[in-house]
């Protein structure tokens, strides 16, 4: 049996999971997989939704523009997160479930029916679904 002496540490390259995302990445998947998944949904199911006393139809423009502001404000919470909390990644982690779990609450209350409900719940999941995993890659796992 052979026995190694050499301790030499070895530092392994960046790996696809640590690699950085660029931005752009974010901000352009997620209003690429929200209009993607709005427009079979737009076409299959009526999406009103009744806000300050009016109704309105939920259109591509308003979708694309939410998309993006979600990605911006997330790359603006996982800056945050990266120089203040210990392990950004698992924090943006509990940040994004409990925002997601809360945005929720915009089509089960404002849609006006079940299946519009249903549809912009989903579109709320498309663009966490791109957004957390993109965001999660620019963090560290823990801060040193």
């Amino acid at each position: 049996m052979t026995t190694r002496t050499d301790h030499t540490p070895t530092t392994a390259p960046p790996t696809p999971s640590t690699a950085r995302t660029p931005a752009w990445l974010v901000v352009t998947g997620s209003t690429a997989a929200a209009l993607l998944a709005w427009w079979p949904l737009g076409t299959a199911v009526d999406l009103v939704a009744t806000s300050g006393g009016s109704t309105h139809t939920v259109g591509g423009v308003a979708v694309t523009l939410s998309a993006a502001v979600v990605a911006l404000a997330a790359l603006g919470v996982g800056g945050i997160l990266r120089r203040t909390a210990r392990r950004p990644r698992r924090a943006f982690g509990w940040v994004s479930l409990v925002v997601l779990v809360l945005s929720m609450a915009g089509p089960v209350l404002q849609a006006d029916t079940g299946t519009a409900a249903v549809a912009l719940a989903t579109l709320h999941v498309v663009v966490a679904a791109v957004v957390v995993p993109l965001v999660v890659r620019r963090l560290p796992v823990a801060r040193s």
